[in-house]
């Protein structure tokens, strides 16, 4: 999976294996910035009906970060991507987790013959993000 700028359209493509699957304008943002230069992941799912609760979704497939990249959902090639739109090692060494019981991300490292850095990340979500990770 990727995302990429398109300086001539200033929108954000999103991709994967290399196949653009759609895309946010730049109006989506409310700043304007030529380059991504900080990530988030996550989330929380909601019923927000009156009365609604967690749902039982979780994130990544379930497995917490903490479980690393043989159990959790795992990312092996994370990269950046410059105002020039080259690649580089955009280090994720500044993970914050707001509700580590419901999910949170891991750097691990590097693994040989891959280009970027590897992260785990997921969890429970829903009902149960007031469990304590492993």
């Amino acid at each position: 999976m990727g995302i990429h700028r398109d300086d001539a359209k200033l929108i954000w493509w999103v991709s994967v294996e290399e196949v653009d699957i759609g895309y946010f304008s730049e109006d989506a943002f409310d700043t304007a910035f030529p380059e991504g230069s900080y990530v988030e992941m996550g989330g929380r799912v909601l019923n927000t009906r009156p009365g609604g609760k967690h749902t039982r979704t979780p994130m990544g497939n379930g497995m917490p970060a903490c479980a690393g990249s043989r159990f959790a959902a795992t990312i092996f090639e994370y990269l950046g991507v410059n105002a020039g739109g080259q690649l580089f090692l955009d280090a994720p060494d500044r993970t914050v987790t707001t509700t580590a019981g419901c999910y949170g991300a891991k750097p691990i490292g590097f693994t040989a013959g891959r280009a970027g850095y590897v992260v785990a990340y997921g969890g429970p979500g829903g009902i149960y993000c007031d469990q304590p990770c492993c």
